[in-house]
């Protein structure tokens, strides 16, 4: 009788597992290790990184239907062929004879230019502001040039910023070499 009554003491003292500090701290340990997962699953996922469009991406202008209708438009059109913009990892780009700066946020790409053909843009706007009607060329240049990216990262978009003409240019990315 004496060993049955020490094994059912030893039972009382031993602590049960649900009732253990480390049982209770294990669904707080789930939490935070879900909520940690979580938020980097979010990082990674939300948006693209400025590094996701560093590459040549080929552009095709696409006329709208009103610009077709402009031969001279077409004809211009036909004659540019294809463009190829550079995206550089110092973000920096090329644009055939356009050369700047480049953000990507929220899946729109805005493009700053430094030189058109070699020359600053900042002395062009001061050859342009002397002009008849330059000061409303020199504002538009004043703007940067936006483009918006797919939801996949393939194509990149820029439409047209004259009132005048909803053409626009559309970009794939080319793939590396």
């Amino acid at each position: 009788m004496r060993n049955l009554f020490a094994i059912s003491i030893v039972k009382k003292q031993k602590p049960r597992m649900k009732d253990s500090k480390l049982f209770k701290l294990e669904p707080m340990r789930y939490a935070l290790i879900g909520a940690a997962l979580a938020t980097c699953l979010m990082v990674t996922a939300c948006g693209k990184k400025n590094d996701d469009i560093v590459g040549k991406w080929e552009g095709t202008l696409k006329l709208s239907a009103k610009d077709q209708e402009n031969k001279s438009l077409a004809d211009a059109a036909k004659k540019m062929g294809k463009s190829v913009i550079e995206f550089k990892p110092d973000h920096t780009f090329n644009l055939t004879q356009i050369e700047g700066s480049w953000t990507l946020a929220a899946g729109v790409v805005s493009l700053t230019a430094t030189k058109v053909k070699g020359q600053n843009v900042a002395e062009l706007k001061a050859q342009m502001a002397k002009m008849p009607g330059g000061d409303k060329i020199v504002a538009e240049m004043e703007k940067p040039m936006k483009m918006k990216l797919d939801s996949e990262g393939k194509t990149l978009t820029m439409e047209s910023q004259s009132k005048a003409s909803t053409s626009s240019m559309i970009f794939v990315r080319q793939p590396n070499p």
